[in-house]
């Protein structure tokens, strides 16, 4: 029996992956273009990190995904998910998890934000969601 060796360049590797979509360089993540890799990773993410529907309870009301600093809304990626899946509204990529996801729901790695976006935030309340109201 032969021995196969695989050799892998990492510099070849990094250059094919997403940059920042403020970059030139930017390239649409595959989740974006291909939907089965997209619900692989949404499925993922419900079963590792609770994403799904928010409930009425104070952690869910103020976590959700459009709140949170690693919702991706910059008009490259809003791009991407336009050409490769169809944009929904309320529709944006979860970066950590790969997938596109709703602004709407929650999962448990949830950070303060805002949403990444191109810079115009009137959409969003002042705080972002990240303050408790204690009344």
């Amino acid at each position: 029996m032969g021995t196969i060796r695989i050799e892998i360049d990492m510099n070849s590797i990094e250059d094919m992956m997403p940059g920042d979509s403020d970059d030139d360089n930017f390239v649409c993540p595959v989740s974006t273009q291909d939907e089965d890799i997209n619900a692989e990773n949404k499925e993922a993410a419900e079963e590792e990190y609770s994403y799904g529907k928010a409930t009425k309870t104070w952690e869910s009301q103020n976590k959700r995904c459009g709140t949170c600093s690693h919702f991706n809304l910059q008009s490259a990626m809003l791009n991407c998910i336009s050409e490769g899946l169809g944009l929904e509204e309320g529709a944006g990529y979860c970066t950590p998890l790969h997938f596109v996801c709703s602004m709407e729901n929650v999962c448990n790695i949830w950070e303060a934000g805002p949403p990444k976006t191109d810079g115009d935030l009137d959409d969003y309340p002042s705080d972002y969601g990240n303050q408790r109201d204690v009344m």
